[in-house]
């Protein structure tokens, strides 16, 4: 048996055993249900990527209808790539029909449906751009629809010193969408959709964050998901794949998320990726070879060590300009939909 292959059915195994086999002293609301869908047995779906709509003209504050031909696209496009999860980040402007389509369309992939939460527009059940509206709206579709497989209650929504302009939510708010969520899913689907968020580096491992974030928290996901990016930590290329390696065991101490502190969850990354044009950071540059040999590096490590991953990120979104100069450009295809090199 091939090595990559043979890590990659101990990670399945593992996987399988820790669900089956929760800590002790778990309670209910928070107990991570060994009926949740498992990771095929197959080294390939250790990779998933990262997808949102905005890679033509439009960003997320605008207000508009996505139509079923740009979702249809991007779908295609997806499936062609052979990814069968990848996970979103908001439903304002009639993001759900990434789910109706995906259903009718491509059934074979399995959503993690973001929701967008922001401080400022919390309570307006009307609104799609507000938190209440998009919570609901996730329910609703995670109660129809089997192919969303997990709702993902923002994605860096907390304080961190090193984001400008997120609108953080507090611990307790974030605490109290994912009970929400948890808590007005059918039985059903309760026991087959994974709810949680997404967290930051500052917020998941970092000694200032994890006290007032990763650890408060933690109980209330069914899966652990935390960014990872050695571009940010200014590495060149050539140490990009050992600091991701690093990251991940940083991840897995056990004060933060090892076996006992995790109580059985799966750790997911839920974005790594590397930019193909801008400036750089530190001595992390951007450039078409540098993003390539990054995903390449990343997915054989994923592979081979069983590391659930998403990459970021499906598409260039030509309105992530704030960031920096390299914000457009995380896509593994560009803005036209066009793959900027053979995926591994």
């Amino acid at each position: 048996m091939k090595k990559g292959r043979f890590w990659a059915l101990l990670g399945a195994l593992w996987f399988i055993l820790g669900g089956l086999f929760p800590a002790e002293g778990l309670c209910a609301a928070n107990t991570y249900s060994p009926s949740l869908p498992l990771l095929l047995l197959s080294e390939e779906n250790f990779v998933w990527v990262c997808y949102s709509p905005y890679h033509r003209t439009q960003k997320p504050s605008d207000r508009f209808c996505f139509t079923d031909d740009d979702i249809l696209f991007d779908l295609q496009k997806i499936a062609e790539a052979k990814f069968v999860y990848f996970r979103t980040y908001g439903l304002e402007n009639c993001q759900s029909k990434i789910v109706t389509l995906g259903k009718s369309h491509f059934p074979q992939l399995k959503i993690y449906l973001g929701v967008s939460v922001r401080n400022t527009c919390r309570d307006n059940p009307h609104d799609d751009h507000c938190t209440m509206w998009q919570l609901n709206e996730a329910i609703r579709l995670a109660n129809a629809y089997d192919n969303v497989v997990g709702v993902v209650v923002g994605n860096e929504c907390l304080e961190d010193p090193a984001i400008s302009g997120n609108d953080p939510v507090s611990a307790d708010n974030l605490i109290e969408y994912l009970l929400y969520v948890k808590n007005n899913l059918q039985p059903a689907r309760r026991a087959m959709v994974r709810v949680t968020t997404c967290f930051s580096w500052y917020a998941a491992v970092d000694a200032q964050g994890y006290p007032k974030f990763g650890e408060k928290i933690k109980p209330y996901c069914d899966v652990i998901m935390i960014n990872a990016f050695p571009f940010w930590a200014g590495k060149p290329i050539e140490e990009a794949r050992e600091n991701f390696l690093w990251a991940w065991r940083e991840i897995h101490r056990p004060h933060r998320y090892g076996p006992d502190a995790r109580q059985g969850k799966q750790i997911i990354i839920g974005e790594t990726g590397w930019p193909s044009q801008g400036s750089c950071v530190g001595s992390a540059c951007p450039s078409p070879a540098n993003e390539q040999k990054y995903i390449y590096d990343i997915v054989s490590e994923a592979r081979a060590k069983g590391i659930p991953v998403f990459l970021f990120e499906m598409f260039d979104e030509p309105w992530k300009t704030a960031e920096g100069s390299f914000g457009p450009y995380w896509g593994l295809y560009d803005k036209n939909g066009n793959p900027k090199f053979p995926l591994p």
